[in-house]
């Protein structure tokens, strides 16, 4: 056991840790797995225009 959780169990408190990281349980990263295949594809039409205009100009 650790020195430090065994100064606060001494003290008659519990030492709790958080739960692991799971982007499962992250609301941002529900987020962001929807966001970025909506801006993949923007990039992707307006990249194509760019390249479009650009072989008209020339």
């Amino acid at each position: 056991m650790c020195v430090a959780i065994a100064m606060i169990e001494a003290r008659g408190a519990a030492a709790k840790f958080p739960p692991a990281y799971s982007p499962d349980s992250n609301p941002i990263e529900k987020m962001c797995s929807k966001l970025k295949p909506l801006l993949r594809g923007w990039a992707r039409a307006h990249a194509t225009g760019v390249v479009r205009r650009l072989h008209a100009d020339i």
